[in-house]
């Protein structure tokens, strides 16, 4: 970039809610100026003097720059970067832009350290003509202040759940993660999700009232899961915090686990696979053939729709409890009771809520049919299980497979999971690159609609989210 003799620098402060910028040298020099709420564009129609220059002049202005000036600059076509605290700008008045700009139209894009604008600059033709914008697509590099985000997940976590879409979330916000090698208590995520707006939650992070009183910046908690039991809606609405949950992308690998939970239990594949890796050699352990066998289903929302059809499909017949729906006429539908007796394995999906606390207990055990198999991949809470344990170790429970449990982060309970008959993983019915994939994105579509001045999809209290309205009318 061209300098004259005698240069200054010259910090201009902007003014957003006057739509100006506060130097009455450049007001002289500015014959139009749009304002988008998060850039001011300043354009100079040109000066009659001077020598002649086809060329467009384009200056961007940040007050903070980073690793993306380049890519910025590149994008928005910008001649040069220019700092606004220690701005180029030769001259401290209008001629000396008019110096370096020649007898170019000139354009000013003057952007403060916030959200990510969504317009580009606008430009001229040849004849410094107004043409529109210059990128059909909206930049999000050219950013005044970017929505700072907390992630909590854990590292192993992170890796596991998270990692693939970590960079487009570092691409459109500043990002921040928990840097201990554990999960975070609400006393510890208060601390080190200090200055963040938003908090990206792995399901292991409860949503606590002491979190959203104490944490007054942060405008939204997106949990990356559906399951939202242990973040309290009630106390985040007080607050005016945005509560978000994740798409339900985990259906089919869910179902496709509770499936390989029973195949497992019948055909003791996890056994045998052990002692071989023991140095042993595996007895003939005798299996059970599926099909044919009869399947009952306890919840015929979108897992378990999805396993009945599944299970279908391998030759079973399956059976329906869920009094809330109508299920195709491809599936019997029955009381609860009838279903348990007739059932050679059970598969309890229904949603964890109060009502459905210890929904398998002692008594739906007892209606069980002697040597039938119980998986659950839903929730811990739904199984009692201290009568699950003694139907074990009595043997009228045949097998029990077991994705879930009263652990932490909804892990089965190790005293039950090292019985045997029993087959169990620590909470991986989700975890596949498709789903895991798309629950982080999820909450990075989540975030870029909050830096877009939006409501983000799959928000559970908008109404409440006045923290979230307060940011978009302030900015």
């Amino acid at each position: 970039m061209q300098r004259t003799a005698g240069a200054t620098r010259k910090s201009r402060p902007i003014q957003e809610d006057a739509c100006t910028i506060d130097d009455p040298g450049m007001h002289d020099v500015v014959s139009e100026h749009t304002f988008d709420r998060r850039v001011v564009v300043l354009e100079d129609v040109g000066s009659e003097r001077g020598a002649q220059c086809g060329d467009t002049h384009c200056f961007l202005l940040v007050e903070q720059l980073d690793s993306h000036r380049t890519a910025a600059k590149s994008q928005l076509g910008c001649r040069d970067i220019i700092d606004a605290n220690t701005s180029l700008v030769p001259d401290a008045g209008p001629r000396g832009l008019q110096e370096v700009c020649i007898n170019a139209p000139l354009h000013i894009i003057v952007v403060r350290n916030r959200e990510p604008s969504r317009r580009s600059c606008i430009h001229h033709d040849d004849h410094g003509r107004r043409v529109g914008p210059r990128l059909a697509e909206p930049t999000k590099l050219c950013d005044a202040r970017r929505l700072r985000v907390f992630v909590t997940h854990n590292p192993e976590d992170l890796d596991a759940y998270y990692q693939r879409a970590l960079p487009e979330l570092q691409a459109i916000a500043e990002v921040v993660v928990n840097p201990l090698p554990r999960d975070l208590s609400t006393a510890e995520l208060i601390v080190e999700s200090a200055g963040c707006d938003v908090i990206v939650a792995h399901r292991s992070t409860p949503g606590e009232p002491a979190l959203f009183a104490q944490r007054p910046e942060l405008l939204a908690f997106l949990r990356c899961a559906v399951d939202i039991s242990t973040i309290d809606v009630d106390a985040a609405s007080a607050t005016g915090v945005l509560i978000a949950r994740a798409d339900k992308s985990f259906v089919a690998s869910t179902a496709e686990l509770a499936l390989s939970l029973y195949l497992d239990t019948a055909r003791h594949v996890a056994a045998s696979t052990h002692d071989y890796q023991r140095g042993l050699e595996p007895s003939q352990r005798q299996g059970r053939q599926v099909m044919g066998k009869t399947a009952g289903i306890i919840g015929f929302g979108a897992v378990g729709s999805y396993l009945a059809h599944l299970l279908d499909g391998l030759g079973l017949t399956v059976l329906i409890h869920d009094p809330f729906v109508d299920v195709p006429d491809t599936f019997e539908q029955l009381a609860l009771d009838p279903l348990l007796s007739r059932s050679d394995v059970v598969f309890p999906l229904a949603p964890a809520v109060p009502a459905t606390e210890n929904f398998i207990g002692s008594h739906e055990l007892a209606m069980m049919k002697p040597g039938a198999t119980l998986v659950n991949v839903s929730r811990g809470e739904l199984l009692d299980e201290e009568a699950v344990a003694l139907a074990l170790d009595s043997g009228h429970l045949g097998a029990l497979g077991m994705d879930v449990g009263r652990a932490p982060d909804q892990r089965p309970s190790p005293d039950l999971a090292r019985r045997p008959g029993v087959v169990a993983t620590p909470h991986l019915g989700g975890l596949t690159p498709e789903n895991a994939d798309a629950q982080a994105l999820s909450s990075v579509e989540q975030v870029r609609a909050m830096s877009d001045g939006q409501m983000p999809p799959r928000a559970v209290n908008p109404d409440d989210a006045t923290r979230l309205h307060t940011f978009w009318a302030n900015r």
